[in-house]
């Protein structure tokens, strides 16, 4: 080494944080993290609750990213099936959808005397599902002779015929 020469030390540089790609899909995740998402969906809490609940540390939910978890949940809600309600939905949503075009078509045939006697049929079925849909519930008479009977009295007096 000559007198010029001067010895460098190693700057102490902070390395950045380990980051964890968010972008996994959910079958990708260790099962530690799929136990913290389903956590967090099926009951509605934030990676926080998981860590006050005992799940996971701390320094695991820091690495992970909030972000990242995120995404994470939104992956394992599209693995969930929809619900029976969910799917009925869908179905009014798209038939609601196709309420100005039905009306277009019935109108053009009312106005114009022409039309695809199918697309008017079909327009027709579109619209009376959505007047279904709008229309309260209709009453059911009871016949003449089956008026509604009191339950509570006529369980009542079952019971006493089998108590004999």
């Amino acid at each position: 080494m000559t007198t010029g020469d001067t010895m460098t030390t190693p700057s102490k540089q902070k390395r950045p944080p380990r980051r964890i790609d968010g972008s996994k899909s959910f079958d990708e995740l260790t099962p530690l993290q799929q136990r913290v998402v389903k956590f967090m969906v099926d009951n509605g809490k934030s990676q926080w609750d998981a860590v006050n609940e005992g799940l996971v540390s701390e320094a695991s939910v820091a690495l992970w990213r909030k972000e990242n978890i995120m995404a994470w949940c939104d992956s394992y809600r599209a693995t969930i099936p929809p619900t029976p309600e969910e799917l009925a939905a869908r179905a009014r949503e798209g038939l609601n959808a196709l309420l100005n075009s039905s009306i277009r078509v019935v109108q053009d045939t009312l106005v114009n005397g022409e039309g695809n006697p199918t697309s008017l049929k079909a327009a027709q079925w579109v619209l009376d599902g959505i007047f279904a849909q709008a229309a309260p519930p209709k009453k059911v008479e009871p016949a003449r002779g089956m008026e509604p009977q009191n339950a509570e009295a006529e369980l009542a007096a079952v019971l006493q015929l089998v108590k004999r």
